[in-house]
């Protein structure tokens, strides 16, 4: 939460806990249901309860006993003794009795006066927010408790209190104390402001208040579980909170939305290293791609720096996958896909493998294909770009592949309608092939595209 957040909150908890419904001198001592007010003849006054005294004179000295129960009180000449272990009334009689007295009264204090003096002692303490923290629940406590006897005050101050208290609660998580435990602290700040939404605190700042603060307790228990298949949930859970609230428009869930997708594909990541079984582990690399490219593509710097090597990682398990040939070419064009993408070191080289065994596959699928042609033009496409970087097995097995296709075409050119320009391609693929088979696919090539220009050059003089 930014500092002004945080300024725009004391300032508003200082207007909302200004309002003076006291008289002059109605101040309750420490929250005291009643109190003593004493008049001295010297025009002093003195206001006495069972925890406080209050003067309205400077020059006033108060020594106290040590069970805290018998006030010793100078004003000026006058001198009072004052046992406030005993009831009242009691007290009354003794006082007017006293030189120097001129009048002794029981003021009886409303929840709402008791309510604003708790309120004016906890904002006169000026320790910083997180020291105030007991201070605060103390507070929470007797608010609650001037609430139930009807204090209209308590009612608007309660929900306010709570999103304070789980602020501030929030930010002693961040610190590290041997003596505090963050997990505690964020759980009891998730449910302060839980309930500061439930009593009508319901601003887009307590709804933020309340998403950090269930962020950083699912990130914290990531961070502290034992090996990654622990953390994963904790994130898992984490990337659906921020996930609904960005669908919100909730500005705070956009921010930490990329962060999170990058610690989960870490997590997962780290899993998937650990797993043996292949399909399971490629499950696992394919969302840790998705996770990173979401989070670079946000901007998160961490993403943008891993994304490649796991475009990579997930390339070389699909690669390295067994599987029949029309689902191998299937997981083969998605790794190729990713190494295109990647721009990791080893990623080339990844790729010319790839395309490699891409064309072998779909080699190996022609062999029964009514496709077979189809099939054979694709297969020395992909081994063609392999055998361009200079990968050897790729070069060694083209020229085959093209003598391959080759040959096929010439078996079924012979009276097609395209007749031409398939011999046309029985020509480029064995010149590029350039073998023994190659040349006799050239020489058979080229006569029957002689006999065929020839035939149409005399049907066209005849005509």
């Amino acid at each position: 939460m930014s500092c002004m957040n945080f300024l725009s909150k004391v300032l508003l908890f200082s207007c909302l806990t200004s309002m003076n419904l006291l008289l002059p001198l109605v101040s309750a001592v420490h929250g005291a249901r009643s109190v003593i007010d004493i008049e001295l003849e010297n025009d002093a006054y003195i206001r006495v309860g069972r925890k406080g005294i209050f003067a309205h004179e400077i020059s006033t000295s108060v020594q106290i006993d040590e069970e805290g129960k018998m006030y010793h009180i100078k004003i000026g000449s006058i001198s009072i003794d004052i046992d406030c272990s005993q009831p009242f009334d009691h007290l009354i009689q003794e006082l007017i009795t006293k030189p120097g007295i001129k009048s002794a009264n029981i003021v009886t204090f409303s929840p709402n006066e008791r309510c604003q003096n708790k309120i004016d002692k906890f904002n006169e303490t000026h320790l910083p927010l997180e020291e105030k923290i007991p201070l605060c629940r103390r507070l929470c406590s007797s608010l609650q408790k001037y609430k139930e006897e009807g204090s209209d005050l308590a009612i608007q101050n309660i929900p306010w209190l709570q999103n304070l208290l789980g602020y501030a609660l929030m930010m002693l998580s961040e610190e590290s104390k041997e003596n505090e435990d963050p997990t505690n602290l964020l759980r009891e700040a998730i449910q302060r402001f839980e309930n500061s939404i439930e009593l009508g605190y319901s601003s887009i700042s307590a709804i933020n208040d309340l998403l950090t603060a269930q962020i950083a307790l699912k990130m914290r228990l990531a961070t502290s579980s034992e090996g990654p298949a622990a953390a994963i949930p904790h994130l898992r859970e984490a990337l659906q909170l921020v996930t609904r609230y960005s669908e919100n428009d909730l500005l705070i869930g956009n921010n930490f939305l990329p962060d999170i997708q990058t610690a989960l594909a870490h997590s997962l990541g780290n899993l998937a290293c650990e797993i043996a079984e292949k399909p399971e582990k490629i499950a696992l690399l394919r969302e840790v791609v998705k996770l990173l490219e979401a989070s670079a593509g946000a901007g998160n710097q961490r993403a943008k720096e891993d994304l490649p090597v796991m475009q990579n990682s997930l390339g070389f398990e699909l690669v390295s996958l067994s599987s029949e040939p029309a689902e191998k070419i299937v997981l083969l064009k998605e790794a190729i896909q990713l190494f295109n993408k990647s721009t990791y070191a080893y990623a080339k080289e990844n790729l010319s493998i790839a395309q490699y065994k891409l064309g072998s596959a779909l080699v190996t699928l022609s062999e029964e294909s009514v496709e077979k042609i189809t099939l054979l033009r694709k297969a020395v496409k992909w081994l063609k770009a392999s055998a361009n970087t200079n990968y050897q097995r790729a070069r060694e097995d083209l020229p085959v592949v093209q003598d391959s296709l080759a040959v096929t075409l010439l078996n079924m050119s012979e009276g097609a309608e395209e007749e031409i320009s398939l011999l046309s391609e029985v020509i480029q693929l064995s010149i590029e092939s350039d073998s023994v088979i190659a040349r006799e696919n050239f020489l058979r090539a080229c006569s029957r595209l002689i006999v065929l220009i020839a035939n149409s050059t005399s049907t066209a003089a005849a005509a």
